[in-house]
């Protein structure tokens, strides 16, 4: 038998974090899935390619979120009338690890857009300096 305050101190050792994510889905409705982890993160970066002349913004982690990367790119090829690929990352699976490269430097307008569209941002997005 153990004491009440050695219980519940094991208890809390154990639990781990879990977290909700609910996105809507197409003709109405949400969808709810559970995931173990903290919260995931849309990660933002910038890569100068010519000494501060020309740039490529990267945008990864669009899958947890339930944002096909594909159909993400396309949307963002027109809204910031921009040259957009979708790569895979190295060591990830196709539909767990691709990145999303946009021509130009769009951090700012690129995190508005994820805002205003999806809600996501604060601590739902990292933003790295460069690469």
């Amino acid at each position: 038998a153990l004491p009440a305050g050695d219980l519940a101190d094991r208890l809390v050792a154990r639990l781990t974090e879990h977290t909700v994510v609910t996105r809507p889905v197409p003709g109405g409705g949400t969808s709810t899935a559970v995931r173990k982890g903290g919260p995931p993160k849309l990660t933002v970066s910038l890569e100068d390619r010519v000494r501060g002349r020309k740039h490529l913004t990267h945008l990864s982690g669009t899958e947890a979120f339930g944002l096909a990367p594909s159909d993400l790119a396309g949307l963002l090829q027109k809204r910031f009338q921009t040259s957009a690929s979708v790569t895979r990352l190295p060591g990830k699976a196709a539909d767990v690890g691709s990145e999303i490269s946009l021509q130009g430097d769009l951090v700012g307008p690129l995190l508005d857009f994820l805002k205003a569209e999806y809600s996501l941002g604060g601590r739902h997005v990292e933003v790295k300096s460069g690469r």
